[in-house]
């Protein structure tokens, strides 16, 4: 009997989990802005956040009036070398060299640095 067995690239591919931060509430909520979607790995480890000097409103993003948007991905490698782990922890993040108009955008080209720069995930 012949046994198959999935290439290593499938056996650690782990998903990206997006999340919004909750709506401000409460007494001084006018004071606060809500964050924009950050990525995170399947066990929780950060991938990626977008930053925009605009709040983050469903209006604004499904119209595009909003300021362009920042893209950060976490860079994993610092973390392999005991040295740069001690100096920076176990991420560094890295800004995206171009702004994006839509949140659709901006996750895509998250998906394209991971996809072509595998350093940056987290060691499996």
């Amino acid at each position: 009997m012949m046994c198959r067995f999935l290439p290593l690239i499938y056996a650690f591919e782990m998903k990206l989990v997006w999340k919004v931060q909750e709506a401000p509430t409460g007494q001084f909520r006018s004071f606060e802005k809500r964050g924009w979607p950050t990525a995170n790995y399947d066990d929780g480890t950060p991938a990626g956040h977008i930053r925009c000097d605009d709040d983050y409103t469903s209006a604004n993003v499904k119209t595009g009036k909003h300021a362009p948007l920042m893209l950060f991905v976490a860079d994993h490698s610092v973390g392999r070398d005991p040295e740069l782990k001690a100096k920076h922890g176990a991420f560094r993040w890295r800004k995206a060299k171009s702004t994006f108009a839509t949140l659709k955008e901006a996750k895509e080209a998250l998906l394209v640095i991971l996809e072509k720069n595998s350093q940056l995930k987290p060691a499996a």
